[in-house]
């Protein structure tokens, strides 16, 4: 997950494929009314057309009965969400979290998440430089290396082992950005870029 000017660092090791799945989504957050939880592994939560993107990072609070699910700040902080499997249209299930031995739910609670950015008319520009403003060492290409996903609304960086054995650097900044049919630019992600050497032979 993501929002404008997040700082994410990215590791990228020769000889492998690197991948990387962005989900931009900003505020303001959207609620939903919790109906049901079930004492399971993974946790199913029930809420009745819920329209949430799959692996959207998502949080609960404010549940009663079930507080271990719950949170431990609200609004939650960034660490605290967690991806979101979509059952159906009106279940989810959060995999990381085993609600066997939690308290039975009893009432209420929200589960809460940004609003997925439209990626509809959008390419995605992706540029690492040695510093800022320095001298470019990688660029990735919208519809080659990237994939920008309207429907799922992700933005896939990609590149092959042999890609990433060429790199001949050792660390860099980058920007990831969206453009849109008018020429506006809006850089949604940045960070550092590490390139390693792997410990397993490639």
């Amino acid at each position: 997950m993501s929002c404008s000017n997040d700082n994410t660092p990215f590791k990228v090791t020769k000889g492998r494929t690197w991948r990387r799945v962005v989900r931009y989504g900003s505020l303001p957050y959207v609620f939903h009314d919790i109906e049901a939880i079930a004492q399971s592994a993974p946790v199913s939560i029930t809420i009745t057309g819920h329209g949430i993107p799959e692996d959207w990072p998502v949080a609960v609070t404010s549940v009663v009965g079930m507080e271990d699910i719950n949170a431990k700040h609200n609004p939650p902080r960034s660490n605290e969400f967690v991806k979101a499997h979509v059952v159906d249209a009106d279940t989810i299930e959060l995999n990381n979290v085993d609600a066997t031995l939690f308290d039975a739910y009893v009432s209420g609670g929200v589960l809460r998440h940004y609003t997925p950015a439209s990626l509809a008319g959008k390419t995605a520009l992706f540029v690492v430089k040695d510093e800022l403003g320095g001298t470019t060492l990688l660029e990735l290409t919208d519809g080659v290396e990237i994939t920008v996903d309207d429907a799922a609304k992700t933005i896939t960086l990609e590149m092959d082992d042999a890609a990433t054995a060429a790199l001949d650097f050792e660390y860099g900044v980058y920007e990831l950005a969206l453009e849109d049919g008018a020429g506006v630019v809006d850089v949604i992600l940045e960070g550092d870029f590490n390139v390693v050497e792997g410990v397993l032979p490639a």
